[in-house]
């Protein structure tokens, strides 16, 4: 706290650390202790030089034979940088997952040691699974890839697993009423602290209705194409 003993001796612990706008906070705390109890949670005080810091507290009484509480200790631990850190991963988790959401974005994981996969509940529906009813193995993944695209999803998996590089793919899914539907997926390898490869994480989108646009727009374009290759010819 960046005190000497001699400038805290005989002072009360919260003239000496604690803001005004928190007296009343450390003031029942303190009367949680003085009554018998512990007391443990963040707070935030102030060093020597006045610059606020966020410390991990322990107060405990200390009790007389008679069961009076004769005096307190206390421990503290400055944990001001490990909750910003804390604060900026919050931050940065809230941020993805309002990305994902505006993106309608499914997401999954792989984990290449155990074939276990883990995918979340929009990428279920994107599968055209109901919440929580996919088995979290690898072979159900490649039963609802649609056959024709099968060998050529996987074969883009693999290739960026040998590679340790990111992948894209278009490609097509088959639901378990039958429908088919086109989904973009968008990869990345995972790769722990010796260079080993440790499986797969990433995300999918339905583009279903952007394929369908396209392939109308090419037909729209082909027909005017083969007219005015027959009007040409007629002339």
């Amino acid at each position: 706290y960046g005190w000497t003993a001699d400038e805290v001796l005989g002072k009360a612990v919260t003239d000496v650390l604690v803001p005004a706008s928190g007296q009343e906070g450390a003031a029942a705390n303190l009367s949680e202790v003085n009554a018998g109890g512990a007391w443990s949670g963040d707070f935030t005080v102030l060093h020597k030089d006045g610059t606020p810091l966020r410390v991990w507290v322990r107060d405990e009484p200390v009790m007389d034979k008679a069961g009076a509480v004769v005096a307190i200790v206390g421990a503290s631990e400055d944990v001001t940088e490990l909750r910003l850190v804390e604060q900026r991963n919050t931050d940065l988790t809230e941020h993805l997952r309002l990305a994902i959401d505006a993106g309608r974005l499914g997401t999954f994981r792989w984990d290449r040691t155990t074939g276990t996969v883990v995918w979340d509940d929009k990428l279920e529906a994107l599968f055209g699974l109901a919440p929580g009813t996919f088995d979290g193995t690898f072979e159900a993944y490649v039963a609802l890839l649609h056959p024709e695209d099968r060998e050529h999803v996987l074969g883009v998996v693999d290739a960026a697993v040998a590679s340790r590089e990111p992948y894209e793919i278009d490609h097509r899914v088959v639901w378990p009423d039958g429908s088919v539907r086109w989904l973009q997926g968008s990869g990345h390898v995972t790769i722990d602290s010796l260079g080993n490869v440790t499986g797969t994480i990433g995300c999918s989108r339905d583009i279903t209705a952007q394929v369908e646009s396209d392939r109308q727009r090419e037909e729209l374009t082909r027909r005017a194409l083969d007219a005015m290759e027959e009007e040409r010819v007629h002339r």
